[in-house]
């Protein structure tokens, strides 16, 4: 049965794969794969536009506040709040150019997504801009309900682990259950020269304007 809950909205850290050099190839390489296995047939497919990985995840508000204001409207409340935070902002603009290297394609239960190699430098990176960001978190989420931190997210807070969907389930009940996995041809990494501090539904198809978004470049 459909989850008909609202789905959530985030505040993240994010890498638009449209942006990055070596987009086209990696486009080209998931159509070629698609066309041999299909998505599983519940999946609803992601628009290619919004295709992106986190590259640290701050927050999400899964709930209605008690004066009846929505995530959406929320969310963009919280940005303008954290985004006070220069130190955060200035350490991860410092990661730029960052370059992942594609590795295989893999449908779940609840989506199918490319994983990329592990890379060294994020676990780096996201060591470091915990301690310049958790305050401001923990203040957000402790003055609104229905919001929580997602600092200890393993795969996207934490780690080197580095991943992004082409294609979700419209069930939030659904797991994490591999149905298969397929390695990708040899294929040109995605080299980012940019990347947004931003308010996201979960498929990152919201409007974006400077009031929820912010761009980053290398300093």
């Amino acid at each position: 049965m459909t989850n008909t809950s609202p789905r959530p909205w985030f505040l993240s850290l994010t890498a638009k794969w449209a942006e990055a050099e070596g987009f086209a190839s990696l486009s080209s390489g998931i159509r070629g794969i698609l066309t041999n296995h299909g998505l599983p047939t519940h999946h609803l497919p992601v628009a290619e536009s919004s295709w992106h990985s986190t590259i640290y995840a701050l927050l999400t508000i899964e709930g209605t506040q008690p004066d009846g204001t929505a995530p959406s409207a929320l969310a963009p409340q919280l940005f303008q709040e954290l985004r006070a935070a220069i130190p955060f902002l200035r350490r991860a603009a410092a990661v730029l150019p960052l370059a992942i290297q594609p590795h295989t394609l893999q449908a779940f239960d609840d989506g199918t997504t490319i994983q990329f190699e592990d890379h060294s430098g994020l676990a780096e990176l996201r060591a470091a801009l915990r301690p310049l960001i958790e305050p401001s978190v923990m203040r957000a989420i402790g003055a609104h309900q229905a919001t929580k931190h997602l600092l200890d997210n393993t795969s996207k807070s934490n780690g080197s682990r580095i991943f992004g969907s082409i294609a979700r389930s419209p069930s939030r009940s659904d797991g994490p259950h591999l149905r298969w996995r397929v390695t990708l041809p040899s294929l040109p990494p995605l080299q980012f020269r940019t990347m947004h501090f931003l308010v996201s539904d979960d498929t990152l198809t919201n409007t974006h304007d400077s009031s929820n978004s912010l761009r980053l470049t290398p300093p």
